[in-house]
């Protein structure tokens, strides 16, 4: 027998691997109006790691999945095998926690959407980095039972790191889709959310954990409209002290991955509403969309040629990039909250 599930690798956040999996499920189906909701902003701390959500919340970076999607524990002392078909079965999806050491993330969690128990073959996504984040692949079921074991083994010798991936459901935990409401999309919601971008700045002197295996540390979080002078400020004056800056941290350029996504994530999202007549027709904030996207772009293939040449004017020119990013977005932003504040009092 053979089974393989629906997913949506399209949509889905991809640069964030806890949030890939779960919208890789919810959005196989519409879900939608939820995820119109969500996923706006985005939170980049000093050093220049960066998370849709702040990582010190209860729920570890994700949002509320409560709404479009249900999560069941599998039994990791019992045969994942047995369970992983079990789960496809019932419309399941497996998230199972492995250690595979020919991956990028030897210990990292797979999506598995599909199973052949003639071929005894598992259908997944795997984790592969810029600029593709994710593939389909396939694991034997020896393979699958090996890797899975690895990692409990690693497991069993670190009670702190058992802990700390239980908060995420793992070492192996099943996700299905909930039918969701017929409800209409909380404008007010995506207004607060922007008003947040423009005018929150920064949050000082906050104690984050952001790694299992890290010290704790203080750490400002930049959103909105403030994360851009992190490019055409802070990061020119740190290669200024260390040329070496981004071969050293990978997290600048996968940060600016995530602004490019997020930005081009919205696009998606006030086409919806357009299309749904939520709001009005307005072409003009999707060119704004599209040029931010363009100049966002530049500044992150401008960094990556940085890290080839060393050249200053090549920072010079990132820099520009951004700042005249941040003016497109701060303008996008504001003329989109006006027309939400007008959709919004026509309810009244």
């Amino acid at each position: 027998m053979k089974k393989k599930l629906h997913i949506d690798a399209e949509n889905p956040i991809i640069t964030e691997c806890w949030n890939f999996c779960r919208l890789a499920v919810a959005l196989s189906e519409n879900n939608m109006k939820w995820y119109v909701e969500k996923f706006w902003d985005i939170n980049i701390y000093d050093g220049f790691i960066a998370f849709y959500y702040e990582v010190d919340l209860d729920n570890r970076a994700m949002p509320d999945y409560d709404e479009v999607l249900k999560t069941e524990s599998l039994i990791y002392k019992n045969d994942i095998i047995s369970q992983v078909e079990e789960t496809l079965d019932r419309g399941g999806y497996p998230i199972i926690f492995i250690h595979n050491e020919k991956v990028l993330l030897k210990d990292h969690e797979i999506l598995i959407y599909g199973y052949d128990n003639k071929k005894e073959r598992v259908y997944c996504m795997v984790y592969v980095g810029q600029p593709i984040y994710w593939k389909k692949a396939e694991y034997s079921y020896e393979e699958l039972k090996r890797y899975f074991k690895e990692e409990l083994d690693i497991l069993k010798e670190d009670d702190d790191m058992f802990l700390y991936y239980k908060e995420f459901g793992y070492p192996a935990l099943a996700v299905f889709r909930k039918e969701m409401s017929d409800r209409k999309i909380n404008l007010i919601s995506i207004y607060k959310i922007i008003l947040k971008m423009l005018y929150s700045g920064y949050k000082g002197a906050t104690g984050v954990k952001l790694y299992h295996s890290e010290d704790q540390r203080w750490v400002e979080i930049h959103r909105g409209i403030e994360i851009y002078k992190m490019y055409y400020e802070s990061l020119p004056e740190q290669l200024c002290k260390d040329k070496k800056y981004l071969e050293k941290n990978y997290n600048v350029i996968k940060s600016i991955y995530k602004i490019c996504e997020s930005k081009k994530n919205i696009r998606k999202k006030i086409t919806y509403l357009i299309d749904k007549n939520y709001i009005p027709d307005v072409s003009d904030l999707i060119c704004q969309l599209n040029l931010l996207c363009k100049y966002l772009t530049n500044a992150r293939l401008l960094l990556e040629k940085y890290q080839i040449s060393g050249e200053e004017k090549v920072i010079r020119k990132m820099a520009n990039n951004m700042q005249i990013a941040e003016i497109i977005d701060k303008s996008f932003m504001e003329q989109f909250a006006q027309i939400l504040k007008r959709e919004i009092k026509k309810e009244i």
